[in-house]
């Protein structure tokens, strides 16, 4: 018989050790179907909380599955670790996106930005399309070149000039 394993635990769990956990009969698969449906109605209410909120224009919609479309064990472990990165994720609520703002606003403030509440949102729009731009796609992220440009390339001068003509539009 398994033994019971706390939800705090679970939430914890990545798919590795939920599998190891479910193999060794730790956890069985109706403990498992149960938390999924608790942790998931968890995740849909805090992602429309956030939705709903001035950071719904700018945390992505997130989509889990409903228990009867996880038919495999695999799918449900599957969905149970995406669950809890979500549930452990500061994005996942209002107060961690507050804080991840705050970050941002003085990273960037540091670094010579003027970016601040009134343009942070755009400040995260120009970041999307920054990394999605010939010049983001030109280096790997890790690479020797990009601190390079940082060091020697543009200046925060040259940031902020991009950054104002991004947000012109």
């Amino acid at each position: 018989m398994a033994k019971w394993v706390y939800t705090e635990d679970i939430q914890k769990m990545t798919f590795n050790q939920l599998a190891k956990a479910l193999v060794s009969g730790e956890l069985t698969e109706k403990r498992l179907r149960s938390y999924y449906t608790d942790a998931r109605r968890k995740a849909v209410d805090r992602n429309r909380r956030v939705q709903n909120s001035e950071f719904g224009r700018i945390a992505e919609p997130e989509r889990f599955m409903t228990l009867k479309n996880l038919p495999t064990q695999s799918a449900l472990l599957h969905e149970i670790a995406d669950v809890n990165r979500y549930l452990n994720s500061k994005r996942s609520t209002i107060s961690g996106q507050r804080a991840l703002k705050d970050k941002y606003i003085n990273t960037a403030q540091q670094h010579g930005m003027s970016v601040d509440d009134s343009n942070y949102f755009k400040w995260i729009d120009f970041m999307k399309w920054f990394k999605e731009s010939a010049y983001a796609l030109a280096y790997d992220s890790d690479s020797e070149e990009v601190a390079d440009a940082f060091e020697e390339g543009a200046s925060p001068a040259d940031w902020e000039r991009i950054f104002t003509a991004y947000a012109r539009g």
